[in-house]
């Protein structure tokens, strides 16, 4: 497990940094989501994205995945790669019961630091360009 009490965002890089203004929480920055084909490297919409600064991770919202609650969170550094879990959020009786791993996921200089997810049972990969916010 990572350790995020001296800075939870240390994992995440300058990329993700919110600016805090006047102790004003800044709204949440928006990112592109999308499928790209291996074979093809073919890319289609696949939704937005949303940093929670306060947790360190993303909700996704995937297109296909209506009403699903899905975060990327990071779980470890190395060589210059962040690893990442993708999770999805299990309610019971309309209430949050816990988390399941559902995906992993990796940023590094080869990804141009964006994050590749694969998730079963999807072949292609699901892709959160960072290098683009989607309000740009």
């Amino acid at each position: 497990m990572v350790e995020f009490k001296q800075n939870k965002l240390f994992l995440m890089g300058k990329h993700f940094m919110q600016q805090q203004n006047n102790n004003k929480t800044v709204k949440s920055e928006r990112f592109y989501l999308y499928w790209k084909d291996e074979s093809t490297q073919k890319q289609i919409s696949a939704g937005v994205a949303f940093f929670q600064e306060e947790y360190g991770e993303y909700r996704l919202k995937v297109d296909v995945m209506q009403g699903a609650q899905i975060f990327l969170r990071p779980v470890k550094n190395n060589n210059g790669s962040t690893f990442y879990r993708v999770e999805l959020a299990i309610k019971k009786n309309d209430k949050f019961s816990h988390r399941s791993a559902i995906g992993s996921g990796i940023s590094s200089e080869r990804t141009q630091n964006d994050v590749e997810m694969e998730i079963g049972p999807y072949t292609k990969k699901l892709v959160l360009r960072v290098n683009q916010k989607a309000n740009e």
